[in-house]
This record gives structure tokens, C-alpha cells and sequence, in this order.
């Protein structure tokens, strides 16, 4: 008879499953980086929230100085959607993505199309 497995166990199972093959891999291939692809690494801005909050620029320009050429924008504090486009641009980070909790989206939806 085939025991029953929930969902959680499988979860664990299968983590532990990619983790052992990219282990495998890296010690494999040791010179596979996290960019093998050259595709641009990006940063999500929530995680730098009280940063932006206290100083969007010094923060756009430590987060450009890591390496980073992409951010995914949230909720960022005061900082106006045409500031905040020209200090992306003065540290040559682009912006593809963000989140967003809709009635906020909907709300400011003109000032961030300009």
C-alpha cells in the first residue's frame, strides 16, 4: 500500500531535492555563476524601504555602486514619480517591474504615467 504524503512533507522533500542538484552542480561546474545567463540582476526596493525612505538618492546610487542595473519599485514614500524616474536614470538603473496593492496603483496611476 502507498502511503500518503501532505503537501508540506513533499515541499520539504522536493527544496531539499533542487538544493542537492544545484549543490551537485556547483561543485560540478565550479566557475557556474549566478548570472550565467548575463541577464541583469535586479533589486527589490522593498528591501531597502527605510533607505529610500530617509535618502532615495544616496540609496539609487548605493544600490547602482553594488552592481545592480534593474530595481523593482513598491510603494516608495514621498518621493515623486518624475524624481524618482530622473534619479533611476542618473545612477543607469532601469525599472521592468513593481508591486503594488491595486487601490494604490489605481490612485496614482497618472502621476506615474509621465
Amino acid at each position: 500500500m502507498m502511503e500518503r504524503t501532505s503537501r508540506m512533507a513533499f515541499s520539504k522533500a522536493a527544496a531539499r531535492a533542487s538544493a542537492s542538484g544545484l549543490a551537485a552542480s556547483l561543485l560540478k561546474y565550479p566557475d557556474l555563476k549566478a548570472n550565467a545567463l548575463k541577464l541583469p540582476i535586479g533589486l527589490q526596493l522593498y528591501t531597502v524601504g527605510k533607505q529610500m525612505e530617509a535618502d532615495p538618492a544616496g540609496t539609487l546610487k548605493a544600490v547602482a555602486a553594488t552592481g545592480y542595473r534593474q530595481v523593482e519599485l513598491s510603494p516608495i514614500g514621498k518621493t515623486p514619480a518624475k524624481d524618482l524616474k530622473k534619479l533611476l536614470d542618473e545612477n543607469g538603473l532601469t525599472n521592468p517591474s513593481g508591486h503594488y496593492m491595486l487601490p494604490d496603483l489605481v490612485s496614482k496611476l497618472p502621476e506615474m504615467d509621465d
